[in-house]
């Protein structure tokens, strides 16, 4: 997975052949404060100059439920870590980071001792985005995995085969709606081996979390290469509930987008609502047909991205796919709305309908860009008659 943490190799000599050590952790304040990790205490903690710390090695087990990679680049004074799916150089004594080759200010310097790099605790959230959180009360510093980090664990297990994410996240009583597959945590639990060893990949592009919900649009290998989405909802910090929709992924569009490239930053967030209604609507009176006159409103121009393979860019482009599929007698129909979840600038919308006649899910992802649609991205999966459900928990 391109978002993935890879093997924890390596890290027994880290101070020797790095830079001298000016004072060893036992000189430094012994720490009274408590940091713990998803409710797992982080052992050996220092206090330095007002700063706690925590060694990297012990962080790198437990930031990431898969295995970690470790590196020491002793020439440089560097300690390299594959972590929760970002490369980060940290240099010891520099308030600077590298991380994914981007420069990052600290508000500490790592440092050695007894044979440890430490770095600063509060580099778990400005890194690795976790929620960081102090109890002066107790001396206690709380830091929790996102919603999003157990949501790409659990994707994660998928390829590597490990159930570690899957016991620890996901709720026994999950309820899945993949109707592949039987509802229920054991079942993906004991498919976790025959996936890995069917060369099963997932590499999330884009990830939205929207209160209780997280959306993920990934690339699968999955009985060869697909775009999908996942929509998992969370209760009590775990996973019971799961969505999702595949196609195979198809060849560049007329206008030479793939179904997974383009923008992925995610910006106004204080927007979020707004937009949600706004795609809401463009799906409400466009796709399912209540007032197509509305069409042009939406959109700045013929400025617009595509990336269905069958469409070219622009208004244009959507006018004469939808005059070819008319003249083949193809219709696209959208009967219902089932889920808007959106976070800032994107806004993924399930809906049920038909496509050529057949029963169709359709997971339309669209990114907002000063009050017009800009981009747009979609999966199509045609829904299996009842009789072929593996569950009864229903496609939506």
């Amino acid at each position: 997975m391109k978002k993935k943490a890879a093997a924890l190799i390596a890290s027994t000599v880290l101070a020797v052949q790095m830079v001298p050590m000016a004072a060893s952790a036992q000189s430094n304040q012994q720490s009274k404060i408590t940091v713990s990790l998803d409710g797992a205490n982080l052992s050996d903690v220092v206090v330095k100059s007002g700063r706690t710390f925590v060694p990297l090695k012990d962080l790198a087990k437990r930031v990431s439920l898969n295995d970690e990679t470790l590196t020491v680049k002793a020439n440089k004074n560097e300690v390299e870590v594959t972590l929760a799916g970002k490369k980060v150089v940290f240099t010891i004594g520099s308030k600077t980071a590298n991380v994914d080759n981007t420069k990052i200010v600290l508000d500490a310097a790592p440092f050695l001792a007894a044979n440890k790099a430490y770095v600063p605790v509060t580099s778990l959230k400005s890194i690795f985005g976790k929620q960081v959180a102090w109890n002066q009360a107790r001396k206690t510093v709380s830091v929790t995995t996102t919603n999003a980090d157990k949501a790409i664990a659990v994707l994660e297990g998928l390829e590597n085969g490990s159930a570690e994410a899957m016991l620890q996240f996901v709720d026994e009583g999950y309820i899945q709606h993949n109707l592949t597959l039987p509802t229920g945590r054991d079942v993906i639990v004991q498919a976790l081996p025959s996936l890995k060893a069917a060369g099963t990949t997932v590499s999330a592009r884009r990830i939205l979390v929207d209160g209780d919900f997280v959306a993920v649009h990934s690339e699968y290998n999955f009985g060869g290469p697909k775009a999908g989405f996942d929509i998992f909802r969370f209760e009590n910090g775990k996973i019971v509930e799961h969505w999702d929709n595949l196609q195979t992924l198809a060849a560049n569009n007329p206008s030479g987008h793939s179904m997974l490239d383009g923008e992925t930053k995610i910006v106004d967030l204080d927007k979020t609502e707004e937009n949600k209604a706004y795609v809401k609507s463009f799906v409400e009176n466009i796709l399912m047909g209540k007032n197509p006159n509305l069409l042009t409103s939406y959109f700045d121009g013929d400025n617009y991205i595509q990336h269905n393979p069958s469409i070219a860019d622009g208004l244009s482009g959507l006018g004469a796919a939808l005059q070819a599929m008319a003249k083949q007698g193809i219709e696209m129909k959208y009967d219902q709305i089932h889920q808007v979840i959106g976070q800032g600038n994107f806004v993924l919308v399930a809906s049920e309908g038909t496509f050529a006649g057949n029963h169709t899910a359709y997971y339309d992802l669209f990114r907002v860009e000063n009050g017009k649609i800009a981009e747009h991205w979609d999966v199509l999966e045609t829904i299996p008659a009842a009789e072929q459900h593996a569950n009864q928990n229903g496609k939506f």
